[in-house]
């Protein structure tokens, strides 16, 4: 979400930063935000491409910066604005890039899943196919929903959580414990 009022023109292009953030306490003036984001934007999409080098990661860590002075300003005693600025924007840019080495780890998790799933399903292939969609209906619905749409209909996580209105969390948990319970069924029954 971007404010419309981002490079607008104002009237208070003579004040020190320092003078527009006592004026906005008193104000809440949202223009004087657009006026410290028309002085500072370039300096902290510079400093979000340095650590970021996204494009579109460096528009969006500034603007969510620029949506955030509007209650940090009143929260927080600035003394030295440029300083405070620059680190507020590089722990910004450290929490983009956490989340960013989360989603690859969910990645590679979510690969090592699938291979560990290929071996056990290559060790299951001397039971008849009747047998695994008998176990896989005996399965809580949720579970044999999973179970029948990634294995069977090759969906993806993202797929089945649209189709079966599950959170993503909720399909690998429902495919992990579905796998694990078939498994228990199918050696029970061959044990």
């Amino acid at each position: 979400m971007r404010f419309n009022f981002f490079k607008q023109k104002t009237n208070l292009t003579d004040a020190t930063v320092e003078d527009l953030i006592v004026k906005y306490k008193s104000t809440n003036d949202v223009a004087i935000i657009a006026e410290i984001y028309n002085r500072y934007a370039g300096i902290v999409f510079g400093v979000c491409a340095k650590y970021l080098k996204n494009e579109e990661e460096c528009k969006d860590v500034t603007s969510k910066i620029f949506q955030d002075l509007i209650l940090d300003l009143k929260k927080y005693e600035v003394k030295y604005f440029s300083g405070w600025l620059h680190k507020v924007t590089i722990n910004e840019c450290l929490k983009t890039l956490k989340k960013s080495a989360k989603t690859i780890s969910l990645i590679e998790q979510n690969l090592n899943d699938l291979q560990e799933d290929e071996i056990e399903i290559e060790s299951i292939d001397k039971i008849s196919d009747e047998e695994i969609n008998f176990s896989i209906k005996k399965l809580n619905d949720d579970q044999s929903k999973c179970i029948q749409l990634f294995y069977i209909e090759e969906k993806s996580y993202k797929e089945i959580s649209d189709l079966t209105q599950l959170t993503l969390l909720q399909v690998k948990s429902c495919i992990q414990n579905g796998k694990r319970n078939l498994k228990i069924m199918l050696q029970k029954n061959h044990g």
